[in-house]
């Protein structure tokens, strides 16, 4: 059971991970901006401006996947913490 839950709490980081700057993006497009990718090339507007749309990915980008990823990050930190002082498992050294 705690092998599947470390497996969920792994797949949920990164799936946030990813969504995270795919939300980003979204507000930026629906908001009519372009997105510039660190000076390399740029993402142009691709939808027809919507700001109510804007509005929603970017509630979704700034509070619920941002406070989501730093509750998982959260709990994988306590996991790795009850691992390495209360269970004694060395899991920490196995990390390395």
């Amino acid at each position: 059971m705690a092998k599947k839950i470390s497996q969920l709490t792994h797949f949920a980081l990164y799936g946030l991970l990813i969504a995270m700057p795919v939300a980003g993006l979204l507000t930026s497009v629906y908001g009519g901006h372009a997105v510039d990718m660190f000076g390399l090339f740029e993402i142009p507007v691709f939808v027809d401006p919507n700001r109510s749309s804007a509005r929603f990915y970017e509630n979704i980008h700034t509070n619920i996947i941002w406070s989501m990823i730093i509750a998982f990050t959260l709990l994988h930190i306590c996991a790795a913490l009850y691992h390495q002082f209360i269970l004694k498992d060395k899991l920490i050294n196995r990390m390395k």
